[in-house]
């Protein structure tokens, strides 16, 4: 069975608050920024509960 919480994972997502923490963002914006900028065709699924978190998941369209 394909589990998403294994340690594989788990390593990526310190790998993600990693890269934030030297560029001043979060993992959620590093992870969207990785989607994003994909050389295929991908579509990000969004939601954000307020003004603030939807503001922090459009910076991620300017993270190269």
């Amino acid at each position: 069975m394909r589990c998403y919480n294994g340690e594989a994972n788990w390593q990526l997502l310190e790998r993600a608050r990693a890269l934030g923490a030297q560029r001043g963002l979060s993992a959620a914006q590093v992870a969207l920024a990785y989607v994003l900028h994909q050389g295929f065709n991908a579509f990000a699924l969004v939601a954000a509960d307020s003004g603030n978190e939807f503001a922090a998941c459009a910076a991620a369209l300017d993270v190269t």
